[in-house]
């Protein structure tokens, strides 16, 4: 199996794609299965692949006015390892007030020339110099920050780059992947350079050096290692490394990480009823960068089987995390963020029924449902596990539909069963305020899993034009069940399960009435459960009979605004003999 690693660059020959249309609040939030669907490697514009000959003059956009003909120009002096001109060079210019790569690209050749406005710019390269039998080594080398008033002329000399490193005191682990990355700060927040990083297999086998730089304040170098049993994809245990230098690039980058100062996290993975090993079965992980901010695009880990455990250890720091399920390159994808502060113990828990919609609050994976004037934006994790803060979005094993409407009016439809976004359009509804009913159907049938075949959720909720961003009141039941590692509770025994119910961000109205009942018959009968409100929820009682298979769940909230929810999910889990 092929890395299941994000990134869109390539291996010395970094390169990249920046999107400078739009900043990160406006984007439509991403979807991290939809991009494994597509192969879980974008592939670069094809105008940043372009190699420029030797001693080409670039322009920076083929519109250019005339005004621009009499901008300064940036003179750059690229020198390799070898002390030649390089054959391949990868180089950005990044505006400090505006924080846009006004140039990216690859280039060929020792001498470089950019016109620029006036202003202040960092500049970042990478320079490949080539070595014998075709292998390579890369040089990182910047100008964090170059006020640009007149014709400018700087070198940028790889002869001055030290070799970096990371070390760990664990005899059995290999490196299994590693990153370098630049940030550059900006009036309008850090820019990553390379814009996608590229993982390369291991920094002992990969030659990477990096020219120690002026001090920036904001300015960030890091080196992401990854590492396992021998470097192997399978691993009883996998270590997630990030080393930093803060407002420079050190003068020896160099980094020792000793086990004592990392956090040591339990991984539990859970089973959906079948034990799972075999195609899609990865963990990986990415940190989020505290010193910059940054969320950076590539991550990596290892193998895994359902069920099963694993003991993972990380620098301490935010890290967020993808666990991939599936088939036949089509897999379910489920993401989350954890913040480990300090060295010690830890635990996570995965792949845990029932699945169920989400509202996970403050993420970086979903936005709230809004509506703004009279625009909906409407899109909803549908089949999220039951841990708190895990977000799945497995839309690709997913059959149904989400239908939203006014009385018997039908307002919009869609064959995504947790979005009506059509062609990234949102839906537009009529402004006075009206009753709507927002329904999800789906049908799952997956080999790994048993669980969460069918699915309806039916919410009811008052809406009208609003002046400003306004989020819906919608609400999900979550159910916390004690269940084994293949997500069965016992057969034949009253069971006592916890149970939260999440609110779209921004909409908190209390729950007046929460009803819970159960079936044993894949929903053909419907049986109420005990249920009583607690100090921190809910908690319900039911009593499993010692003949049944599977266990079927449905859920009816009001709030104290009289929107409410009722959700049916059959097989929400099954049950051991």
């Amino acid at each position: 199996m092929r890395r299941a690693t994000i990134a869109i660059l390539f291996l010395l020959g970094c390169s990249g794609a920046h999107d400078d249309s739009a900043s990160s609040e406006d984007r439509e939030p991403s979807r991290l299965a939809r991009s494994l669907q597509n192969g879980a490697r974008d592939t670069l514009q094809s105008d940043a692949r372009d190699t420029l000959q030797s001693g080409a003059r670039d322009t920076l956009q083929s519109g250019a006015t005339s005004d621009e003909v009499a901008n300064p120009t940036l003179t750059l002096q690229l020198i390799d390892r070898d002390g030649n001109p390089p054959t391949s060079s990868f180089v950005a210019v990044t505006d400090l007030n505006t924080a846009r790569n006004v140039f990216e690209r690859n280039v060929s050749g020792g001498t470089l020339e950019i016109p620029l406005p006036e202003g202040r710019y960092g500049v970042a390269v990478f320079i490949t110099t080539p070595g014998p039998g075709g292998a390579k080594s890369g040089t990182y080398a910047n100008l964090p920050s170059l006020a640009i008033h007149a014709n400018t002329a700087r070198t940028l000399d790889a002869r001055l780059g030290k070799r970096v490193s990371v070390s760990l005191d664990e005899p059995s682990a290999k490196q299994k992947s590693a990153t370098v990355f630049l940030a550059q700060p900006t009036a309008r927040g850090n820019v990553q350079f390379p814009s996608f990083p590229s993982p390369l297999d291991s920094l002992d086998k990969d030659a990477i050096y990096a020219v120690p730089s002026e001090p920036a304040k904001g300015f960030a170098f890091y080196v992401q290692t990854v590492w396992t049993r021998g470097g192997q994809e399978e691993s009883p245990y996998v270590y997630h490394l990030l080393s930093s230098t803060a407002d420079r690039v050190p003068e020896q980058p160099a980094y020792r990480v000793r086990k004592f100062e990392l956090a040591r996290v339990r991984v539990n993975l859970a089973a959906q009823g079948v034990d799972w090993k075999d195609e899609i079965a990865y963990a990986l992980s990415t940190p989020v960068l505290e010193l910059t901010g940054l969320r950076v695009s590539m991550g990596d880990g290892a193998r895994v089987t359902f069920p099963g455990t694993r003991t993972d250890y990380f620098t301490p720091g935010a890290w967020s995390f993808a666990v991939h399920q599936g088939a036949s390159g089509v897999a379910s994808t489920s993401v989350a963020e954890a913040v480990y502060a300090r060295p010690g113990e830890y635990r996570q828990t995965w792949n845990t029924a029932p699945l169920g919609p989400s509202f996970p609050g403050a993420s970086p994976y979903y936005a709230p449902v809004v509506r703004e004037g009279d625009i909906l934006n409407v899109s909803i994790p549908m089949y999220s596990e039951a841990e708190p803060g895990h977000i799945n979005d497995p839309y690709v094993t997913v059959t149904g539909s989400m239908i939203l409407r006014r009385g018997d009016e039908v307002i919009a439809q869609s064959d995504d069963v947790g979005s009506l976004f059509r062609k990234g359009s949102p839906v537009t509804v009529p402004p006075e305020r009206a009753t709507y009913e927002l329904t999800s159907h789906g049908v799952r049938n997956v080999p790994w899993s048993l669980y969460a075949t069918e699915q309806t959720v039916t919410w009811r909720f008052a809406s009208e034009h609003t002046s400003a961003r306004a989020a819906l009141p919608l609400m999900a039941v979550r159910y916390a069940p004690k269940l084994d590692a293949y997500g069965r509770a016992p057969a034949g025994r009253r069971a006592t399960f916890d149970i939260r119910v999440e609110h779209n961000a921004g909409a908190s109205a209390k729950v007046a009435t929460l009803r819970i009942f159960v079936s044993h018959d894949d929903g053909a009968r419907w049986e109420p459960a005990d249920v009583w409100r607690c100090a921190d929820g809910w908690r319900a009682s039911v009593r499993h009979p010692a003949d049944a298979d599977f266990v079927s769940l449905r859920a009816e909230a009001v709030d104290l605004d009289g929107n409410a929810v009722e959700q049916t999910l059959i097989r929400a889990h099954g049950l051991s003999h």
